[in-house]
């Protein structure tokens, strides 16, 4: 695009910067407006990226830029910065930028209608020669801008002469200009020029690029040179450097009164605003045409304006007629009040405007707001006084409790927590939640502790702010900060609005939870601390502390009352006046690294020496020296030492003189060893007891029979408690022995005792008892069984009556014997089982096995069975054979009357067990017999029981750990029971 006049001569092209991509309309309307009213005519607006890869522009560049980090490092053609930025126009400037204006699109466009032309005009005119100015106001537009600018516009020709120059030019070559044209140019440098221009010109002419130098004039002024080659021609653009500073000064003066962030204003002398700044406009709510023109009472109310009026009479009565640099401020605290009603604390500082012929013309001032300053002023007392507050806390949770109270209170967050590490559950545990997070998120849950920006401010020790957190789905929380409390808890603040703390807040909370952390540190330790004390105070154990000097600073009751003395005069006492040995007292006040036990005597009131054993142990605190120690009287301990002693020299003489063989082993490295052994266990060595002593199991294998060698090896190798029968053939014939050993832990370490007990005699009566058993139950079984087979005859071959009433009896008695004999064989199974292993009898099936058995034992008998438990039965073949023989009895003893009855009955005990019981009608069980039965009386030749049914119904209870009991015996009837334990 072109604008304005179309003359080639005077094109500039501008860029534009990322900053500005979406303000390009803004831009071109800019443009379009410059072209017109302050005749320059610009190329098409291209991106920034663009810059310097087009090569040098003959009219010049505009570049727009937002930001600093776009200027490059050096600016080569005569460019102007345009930047909203001061520091990005500082840093072009430093670049090479011919100027800089602070500008941005939509502000007043003076300064750049001023300043542009000055800056971008070339010196040339189209046909490539100089106008003369004398043209009057005809002349090109282009030449005339040339003509009003301030830098020096200078053209030279082929042969270094110059052929055009503007007025500036010539004011700055100290010439007319008319005396100047067609002269060498190295004829009106000076010399002191000559040497800095005359390697640019040759380098510009050769490289036919934009160079650019600095030069020192004759009166010492530094000039900026800019040389553009055109074919034969240069033109060359003049300016003074330190002019081009000041304005360069003078404009970021301009921005900065304009953008600084204190507000500034200027009143005349009536109190009505002739300038006012930004920072007052966005501070007060106002445009810039509201406040201009306007009093000063729009934005301070009568009050702040009287104290602002006396402080300008106090300032016209110091001042006087005091010169400008001798003016004194005034320094006042106001409210500023904003269009909306709302008011600022603002820092008010003014001065008055130069006095003009001594009269007052108004002032200048600025107005800082100081909301900011009272807040942290605010937060900072809160944080003072929630220090001092927390000090006094007495818990973990109290501390906890004050962060999220002041938390809360200070920078009005609407909800905090404080959670607290669990290790055994690896999760963090809300310690103190505020009563709003509650009511509006409710009960806080337990967090994983790497869960969420919790865990991440736990695991990773750093403040984490989180906008529009996902993790709190109720209360409408807007926005979240959490921060570490040292190394064990962290503190959770949440907002509704969608704004996070502000850097103030920021701080204030890390001071909090910085203060906070030393606080939890120091409770924890006071509350081990009393802890310790309460333990201490209240320990039945000896327990004392003592400082670096080695003083008591805390003893137990039952310390004192062993020095028979009281715990007041105790603490502040040296230890060394109550350890008699002032070595070992030495030893205790300074134990060495790690715990430290010592036995010595302690010195009573009265000076009785008391045994003690003394353990302490550095106190393990940063902030404390010191010792913790324990006391332990030991005076019986050494009366069980004594005692030991003798019972050690009776052991020795006991284990001299027992009967049976006896020997001691020792199981501890390098292996097991015979400690000693009795005479009756030399005696089965081929070996004497020296040669036994002290020497390994192995070794003394071969001096032992091997039964008794293999014993020894089979104790030391289980190193439990055995018992095994072993056959030893010695001189006196072959001995059967019963090895037991008997481990033991002594001071000494793992030991045994081997007992051989000498069982021959019991083995052999054994045998012959077998034997005999044997022999009889089966001579007695066939013999009667002859006998009862004769009588049978005898009683069916007689007619004589009396001949058949003896067989009768031979008969019965015989048979009486068989019974006896069976019964026999069933106690002898009986006793002989190694245990009870029966299946319970569900109470469904029971009726059906005692009617069974009821009608096997007495079919011509009415034997009723009654069931009143819920609860299976122990019912097995020991059992069903008690219950035959209670039967039988009941059946032959107790109906004695046709029609008399039997009951079984089984019932619950109260102790949880089973009876089974059996009721007759009978006359009842003889006291006699039942006393032998019970246990009552001996068993002699007058006072047995008379059959052996009793007998194995009692042993059968005994086996399941149950009792036989006479329930009832007597006219009416007898109950016998076998109750049952439960299980």
């Amino acid at each position: 695009m072109s604008r304005g006049h179309q003359s080639p001569g005077v094109r500039v092209t501008p860029y534009y910067d990322r900053g500005y991509e979406a303000r390009t309309d803004d831009l071109e309307r800019t443009l379009e407006r410059l072209s017109t009213e302050a005749d320059i005519v610009f190329d098409d607006l291209a991106p920034l990226d663009r810059f310097g890869s087009d090569g040098p522009a003959a009219g010049g560049t505009l570049v727009f830029a937002t930001h600093a980090d776009s200027v490059p490092e050096r600016i080569d053609p005569p460019t102007v910065w345009v930047t909203p930025d001061p520091d990005a126009a500082g840093e072009a400037v430093a670049a090479g930028a011919r100027d800089a204006i602070t500008w941005e699109p939509g502000s007043d466009l003076g300064l750049l209608e001023t300043k542009l032309p000055r800056a971008l005009h070339p010196p040339a005119v189209p046909d490539g020669s100089y106008a003369d100015p004398d043209r009057g106001p005809r002349a090109e537009p282009a030449l005339r801008t040339v003509e009003r600018v301030d830098d020096g516009i200078l053209e030279v020709d082929g042969d270094n002469r110059i052929a055009y120059l503007n007025e500036a030019a010539a004011s700055l070559l100290d010439a007319d200009r008319r005396t100047l044209r067609g002269r060498s140019v190295w004829n009106v440098l000076s010399e002191r020029a000559l040497s800095d221009v005359r390697d640019a010109v040759r380098q510009a002419r050769t490289s036919g690029t934009t160079t650019t130098t600095e030069v020192v004039a004759g009166d010492g002024r530094r000039l900026d040179v800019t040389l553009y080659p055109e074919e034969e021609r240069l033109s060359v653009a003049v300016r003074d450097t330190d002019e081009r500073r000041a304005e360069t000064d003078r404009t970021m003066y301009e921005h900065l009164v304009k953008t600084v962030g204190d507000a500034v204003y200027i009143l005349d002398e009536a109190g009505r605003f002739t300038f006012v700044n930004d920072a007052l406009c966005e501070m007060t709510g106002y445009d810039r045409e509201e406040l201009l023109g306007s009093s000063v009472h729009l934005t301070k109310d009568d009050r702040t304006v009287a104290a602002a009026e006396d402080a300008l009479r106090e300032l016209l009565r110091e001042n006087g007629d005091a010169g400008p640099a001798e003016m004194s401020i005034a320094k006042l605290d106001v409210e500023l009040v904003r269009k909306d009603g709302s008011r600022i604390p603002c820092t008010d500082r003014m001065t008055l405007r130069p006095l003009e012929n001594g009269s007052f013309t108004g002032t200048v001032g600025t107005l800082r707001d100081v909301s900011r300053q009272r807040r942290r002023e605010q937060i900072f007392s809160n944080l003072l006084e929630a220090t001092q507050d927390m000090v006094a806390a007495e818990t973990t949770a109290d501390v906890a409790g004050r962060v999220v109270d002041v938390a809360t209170d200070t920078i009005d967050a609407d909800g905090a927590a404080v959670r607290e590490y669990d290790p055994a559950a690896d999760a963090l545990v809300p310690l103190s939640v505020s009563e709003s997070a509650r009511e509006r998120l409710g009960d806080r849950p337990v967090y994983d502790a790497d869960e969420g920006p919790v865990g991440t401010a736990f695991t990773e020790g750093r403040t984490v702010e989180v906008d529009d957190p996902d993790h709190l789905d109720a209360g409408g929380v807007g926005s979240a900060t959490y921060l570490p409390i040292g190394d064990t808890r962290v503190l959770s603040v949440s907002h509704e609005g969608t704004e996070s703390v502000s850097d103030d807040e920021r701080q204030f909370l890390e001071l909090l939870t910085a203060t906070a952390e030393s606080v939890f540190d120091r409770v924890e330790r006071d509350q081990e601390r009393r802890r310790y004390e309460a333990v201490v105070e209240t320990a039945d154990d000896m327990l004392f502390t003592l400082d670096a000097e080695g003083t008591f600073t805390l003893v137990t009751e039952s310390l004192a009352n062993l020095l028979e003395t009281r715990r007041s005069e105790l603490v502040g006492t040296p230890i060394e006046d109550v350890v008699i040995d002032d070595g070992v007292a030495e030893l205790i006040a300074s134990p060495p690294a790690g715990s430290h036990v010592t036995e010595t005597e302690l010195r009573s009131r009265d000076d009785i020496e008391i045994p003690t054993r003394i353990s302490v142990s550095p106190i393990s605190d940063a902030a404390v020296d010191g010792v913790v120690g324990t006391v332990q009287d030991i005076r019986e301990l050494r009366l069980a030492e004594q005692e030991a002693s003798r019972q050690r020299r009776r052991f020795t003489e006991l284990f001299g003189s027992l009967t049976d063989p006896l020997v001691e082993l020792s199981f501890e490295p390098p292996g097991p060893t015979v400690v000693t052994a009795n005479d009756q266990f030399v005696g089965l060595a081929d070996a004497s007891g020296s040669e036994l002593q002290d020497e390994p199991v192995a070794a003394v294998a071969d001096l032992l029979p091997e039964p008794i060698a293999d014993a020894l090896e089979a104790t030391a190798a289980r190193r439990e408690q055995i018992e095994r029968e072993i056959r030893v053939r010695t001189d006196a014939g072959v001995r059967f022995y019963l090895v037991r050993s008997v481990p033991y832990r002594s001071g000494d370490g793992e030991r045994a005792f081997v007992v051989l007990t000498d069982i021959t005699e019991v083995k052999q009566q054994g045998t012959h008892l077998r034997v005999l058993h044997r022999l009889l139950r089966h001579n007695l079984r066939n013999q009667t069984n002859v006998i009862h087979g004769r009588a049978e005859l005898i009683a069916a071959e007689t007619a004589d009556d009396r001949i058949a009433a003896h067989a009768d009896r031979i008969e019965d008695a015989s048979r009486a014997l068989l019974d006896t004999s069976e019964t026999a064989q069933s106690i002898q199974r009986i006793l002989r089982a190694d245990q009870v292993d029966s299946d319970p009898l569900p109470v469904g099936d029971l009726p059906d096995r005692l009617e069974y058995l009821a009608a096997s034992v007495a079919p011509d008998t009415d034997v009723r069975v009654d069931i009143d438990t819920d609860e299976p039965v122990p019912y097995d073949e020991p059992i069903e054979r008690a219950l035959t023989e209670l039967l039988d009895n009941a059946v032959e003893y107790g109906t004695p009357e046709d029609g008399d009855t039997v009951v079984v009955t089984v019932t619950d005990r109260d102790d949880g067990g089973i009876r089974i019981a059996v009721a007759d009608d009978g006359p009842g069980i003889p006291d006699a017999e039942w006393s032998v039965v019970a246990g009552d009386r001996e068993i002699t030749q007058l006072q047995h029981a008379s059959g052996l049914g009793l007998w194995l119904a009692k042993w059968v209870a005994d086996r399941y750990g149950g009792d036989l009991e006479l329930v009832s015996g007597g006219a009416d009837g007898t109950t016998v029971a076998i109750d049952l334990p439960d299980g």
